[in-house]
């Protein structure tokens, strides 16, 4: 993978395919439909849709109905996913037993009036870690 941003994901007029997706982002990818697969099937149909941002180029939202599930932001080789959590998400996420990086993650978030912010790098993330985030997500938004 090149160092540099992939000018294609930074075109205003020319979305990204899947096979862009993947090509730019790699394995990381893989994980986030696995953990789609596990746990989106039980909550409801998660769409995903391409929006672009002038300083962050395309990126993709995933939502159920009106409510957003989480961002992801393709990095060259790897990705970003950003994921907010209302005062009962963050409630059950101290309750679930997540892995001691995960709850130092979560101490040290900062909290808007949307909620909680997490953000993970693709290498942080398993199918598990994610499933489970978006289990409590998913009951959350109710």
């Amino acid at each position: 993978m090149s160092l540099l941003a992939d000018p294609r994901f930074f075109d205003p007029l020319v979305q990204p395919t899947d096979a862009m997706l993947a090509e730019r982002v790699g394995k990381g990818v893989v994980v986030v439909e696995q953990a789609l697969e596990v746990s989106g099937t039980k909550a409801g149909k998660v769409t995903r849709n391409w929006r672009f941002s002038k300083t962050s180029g395309w990126y993709l939202t995933f939502d159920r109905g009106a409510k957003r599930l989480f961002y992801l932001f393709p990095r060259d080789g790897d990705l970003l996913l950003k994921l907010v959590f209302n005062e009962r998400g963050v409630e059950a996420l101290h309750a679930a037993g997540l892995p001691d990086a995960v709850r130092t993650k979560l101490a040290g978030a900062k909290t808007y009036a949307e909620g909680t912010l997490l953000e993970f790098i693709g290498g942080e993330l398993t199918v598990a870690l994610l499933s489970t985030m978006l289990a409590i997500k998913f009951a959350s938004m109710r």
